[in-house]
């Protein structure tokens, strides 16, 4: 009875992996309040890491998102190809 699941499973993970890679994960820890208050507001450096940590975040959303989307219309077409090429087509048109 587990083996449906388990299969089930298995194929999202698989999923999940293409669709959300991990983009550059350099992982770097928070700065304390003392390292802020000695950083300039200004600081050119301190506004390319903002944007950057925003960008990567809006990058993540969109990709976890596009997860959910195929997750969901997954339910409605028995074969994920056969989304895949929906999708396709409907990107064509547009």
């Amino acid at each position: 009875d587990n083996v449906a699941p388990l299969k089930h499973s298995s194929f999202w993970k698989k999923i999940r992996q293409v669709v959300l890679p991990a983009h550059g994960k350099s992982l770097r820890t928070i700065a304390n309040e003392d390292e802020l208050l000695e950083q300039s507001i200004f600081s050119s450096l301190l506004i390319e890491q903002v944007t950057n940590d925003i960008d990567c975040l809006n990058k993540q959303i969109h990709l976890t998102r596009t997860f959910k989307t195929l997750y969901d219309q997954s339910l409605t077409f028995n074969i994920f190809q056969s989304y895949v090429h929906h999708i396709d087509l409907i990107q064509y048109v547009y």
